[in-house]
């Protein structure tokens, strides 16, 4: 008949153990947590940078071809190169331009906001509680007779 709905014996019966995630165990842990702070610092700390050097675009020509001496004198050859080509991208418009400077700028947002929620006191939410009585208020009868209402006074005027 239908086989599919009896239950299945005891000995077929599977058992499943629950796994955790392993970015769970990290964040349960007081070592894991500590690890995804590091990295949430890391990736802040990148995406800053990134756009600390877009905002670079108004020390730079349009169209230049080479790094200015006082960022090679300020940062170093390497670091003056990446902040320059950045500073370079910047300059485009926002349909061209890489979409790293865009994921950058969100990301550093993003995690000063959390930041700031976590180092925020606890907010108290404004609410005043109004209750009140119902009181059983008597309506007048009203005599109705086929849709007329004779218990209104008449007047004169039709």
């Amino acid at each position: 008949m239908t086989d599919w709905l009896d239950p299945e014996p005891a000995e077929k019966v599977h058992k499943a153990e629950i796994v955790k995630s392993g970015t769970q165990e990290l964040q349960e842990s007081p070592a894991g947590a500590e690890l995804v702070e590091l990295a949430v610092d890391r990736l802040f700390e990148e995406s800053t940078s990134v756009v600390s050097a877009a905002m670079g675009f108004a020390d730079i020509d349009l169209g230049a071809t080479e790094c200015p001496e006082e960022w090679i004198e300020r940062w170093g050859e390497k670091e003056a190169q990446k902040r320059f080509r950045i500073a370079q991208s910047a300059q485009m418009s926002h349909k061209e331009a890489p979409f790293a400077l865009d994921m950058a700028t969100k990301v550093a947002v993003a995690i000063a906001r959390g930041k700031m929620d976590r180092a925020a006191p606890e907010r108290q939410i404004n609410i005043q509680i109004v209750s009140y009585e119902e009181t059983n208020k008597a309506f007048r009868e009203l005599e109705v007779v086929d849709g007329t209402d004779y218990s209104r006074k008449r007047s004169g005027r039709r």
